[in-house]
């Protein structure tokens, strides 16, 4: 409660300090989308600090809050590095939803995307829906390169 006092204060400062512990130890969905939105700050220490911080939270083992997969979203649907941010953010979190974008964001066109998307998948609690969505993705994709994507990565969840 007292850290949601100081993050719905006016003082930037404190309320970026609070967003940590409140992503950390809460998830709480409006510290994720604050500290998403740093990431287009023209402060570069404070992007750095919004990148290390969503690198740092781990898998909570929750679906993400509604308002939150719907940031994730739109940033998805940007350029740069809010992108990468948000595949990071997203990879914090399971359940279907998150898996399923995770899968699709296989066959994007941006490498590091791709690699992040693979490093989050393989991270997943729950192998068999993640290993369920991959098959669908198989099934489905006509894309050779994207269909070898996702036959090396069931392999490789196969091997764990």
């Amino acid at each position: 409660g007292a850290l949601r006092g100081v993050f719905a204060g006016s003082d930037e400062s404190l309320k970026f300090q609070a967003c940590l512990p409140l992503l950390r130890d809460f998830h709480d969905a409006d510290a994720w989308i604050y500290v998403l939105d740093q990431v287009a700050s023209t402060d570069p220490s404070r992007v750095l600090i919004a990148f290390n911080w969503i690198g740092d939270t781990k898998n909570c083992g929750q679906p993400p809050h509604p308002k939150l997969l719907q940031r994730i979203g739109e940033l998805l649907a940007a350029k740069g590095d809010q992108r990468r941010a948000a595949v990071q953010a997203l990879g914090a979190f399971t359940g279907d939803e998150t898996n399923r974008l995770l899968v699709k964001l296989l066959a994007d066109e941006d490498a590091a995307i791709v690699r992040q998307a693979e490093a989050a998948i393989q991270a997943q609690p729950n192998r068999e829906l993640v290993r369920r969505l991959l098959s669908e993705a198989l099934l489905a994709s006509q894309d050779s390169p994207r269909r070898s994507q996702v036959e090396l990565l069931l392999a490789r969840l196969e091997q764990k």
